[in-house]
């Protein structure tokens, strides 16, 4: 079957190459004739191409400076124990509301309860002694009385008494471990019967309604900055909230290894977010009035930024300068005059006076 399909194309070819080959030659031999037709005439024949248009209007245009931050208390404290000992009584847990001047913890501080007992009548002892030797001099003039007092305020043990006392009273005092500021607790470390020591940190307190984003921006946007422009904050896990901001502080260095300058954001909404959390922070920056087109309006060709504009049905080029954008829109600083009617789609195939058909968008 193989040999017999051999030579069945075999015969094909060799009875009919020849006649193929023929026909070939006199074809490129013979001269075609090429009419030339006017651009103008072709042009009519493409369908026009559908796109959308929109007005060039000048309008303030807002740059943003999107970045990211952590969320931070602008009023947090940790609490630092300054005593050793037990905690015998623990009053918080975390999330705990707290107003200043609240008992958090207390130590097992019977020992110390007695040191200040035995401190306070060892005080009382050396102000009898200290008075008694004083009798024989009050009858001194003003200058020699004050330092005959002195004298025997030593010599009496007065003075080390009340420096024992001080002390005895400060460890006590400690040992009742209370709120500095109102706030909510957080990080509490310990629990009732662990061992603590000087300089171990119970819990924090931080304010909720003093929150702020510290975030880094570029030191080419630096000086775009300026205190209290408006700014929003959305957390990265409730991308459906966002909460009303503003710069409160702009910190006058750039890092020398990251080139960023840091901009503490102030949260001037009610919002429910934890200190540690990180957000996306978008910065409006106000500008002048210009033109102000969507993005995809502008379009590059040979390393230039061109505009389409529609004028009588056909698509007209237009060099352009532009300035800053958004992500969404961009400014117009020359080269498109002011109420053009400036394509937005289906321009990246487009050339100078090809037929379009404007289909909506002023």
């Amino acid at each position: 079957m193989k040999i017999i399909l051999s030579d069945l194309l075999y015969t094909l070819v060799t009875r009919y190459g020849y006649i193929f080959c023929l026909g070939l030659t006199m074809a490129c031999g013979s001269k075609a004739e090429v009419t030339e037709q006017d651009p103008a005439s072709l042009r009519g024949q493409v369908p026009p191409t559908e796109v959308e248009v929109t007005k060039a209007i000048k309008k303030p245009f807002e740059y943003l400076i999107r970045t990211s931050g952590k969320i931070e208390a602008e009023k947090e404290l940790d609490i630092v124990l300054k005593v050793d000992g037990t905690i015998n009584q623990l009053n918080i847990k975390n999330g705990d509301q707290l107003k200043a001047g609240q008992l958090l913890a207390t130590l097992d501080n019977q020992r110390y309860k007695l040191d200040l007992d035995k401190a306070e009548i060892q005080l009382r002892e050396k102000k009898i002694s200290y008075e008694d030797q004083l009798i024989g001099f009050k009858s001194q003039d003003e200058a020699k009385l004050k330092i005959i007092q002195e004298n025997i305020r030593f010599s009496s043990g007065l003075a080390a008494a009340e420096n024992a006392y001080e002390q005895a009273h400060y460890i006590y005092n400690n040992s009742l471990i209370k709120a500095p500021i109102s706030g909510i607790v957080s990080n509490l470390n310990f629990k009732e019967g662990s061992s603590v020591k000087n300089g171990d940190v119970l819990c924090n307190i931080y304010q909720p309604n003093n929150l702020v984003v510290s975030c880094d921006i570029l030191e080419s946007e630096a000086f775009m900055l300026a205190k209290t422009q408006p700014a929003s904050v959305q957390s990265l896990f409730e991308k459906d909230k966002i909460y009303d901001a503003k710069v409160k502080l702009i910190n006058p260095r750039v890092d020398n290894k990251s080139g960023m300058l840091n901009v503490k954001i102030s949260i001037t909404s009610s919002a429910k977010l934890y200190p540690g959390m990180n957000v996306s922070v978008t910065i409006k920056v106000p500008s002048q009035n210009n033109i102000v087109l969507p993005k995809e309006a502008v379009i590059v060709r040979s390393g230039k930024q061109v505009v389409f504009t529609e004028e009588g049905g056909l698509a007209k080029w237009n060099y352009v300068t532009t300035g800053r954008e958004n992500g969404k829109e961009i400014e117009i600083l020359g080269g498109l005059k002011e109420n053009s009617n400036v394509i937005t789609t289906n321009n990246l195939q487009l050339a100078h006076d090809a037929p379009v058909s404007a289909g909506g968008g002023l």
